[in-house]
């Protein structure tokens, strides 16, 4: 009796070896061998820069009379309230 029981043991750890088996290749042939990389690579290498717009950038804004303006921020005052657990961004 004891013999039956191993050999079943040792069927169903072969069975659950042979399905883990075929889900890695699975896996493995969707993933890194599959024709579809082949085209993504292809539709990639047709990509040109004459398809994408230029991006002018205009730098004049940042010497505008609206920037001028503008006052430095000083030092940050110290917090006056109680320190304690409330507040865990407060030193």
């Amino acid at each position: 009796m004891a013999i039956r029981e191993q050999l079943e043991k040792n069927k169903t750890l072969v069975v659950g070896i042979a399905v883990f088996a075929v889900i890695i290749g699975f896996v493995f042939w969707n993933f890194y061998l599959s024709p579809q990389k082949e085209v993504q690579e292809e539709q990639k290498k047709e990509l040109t820069s004459e398809q994408f717009e230029k991006i002018n950038i205009n730098f004049d804004v940042l010497e505008g009379e609206h920037l001028k303006e503008l006052e430095k921020i000083g030092t940050i005052p110290e917090y006056q309230g109680q320190i304690g657990r409330d507040n865990p961004f407060i030193r």
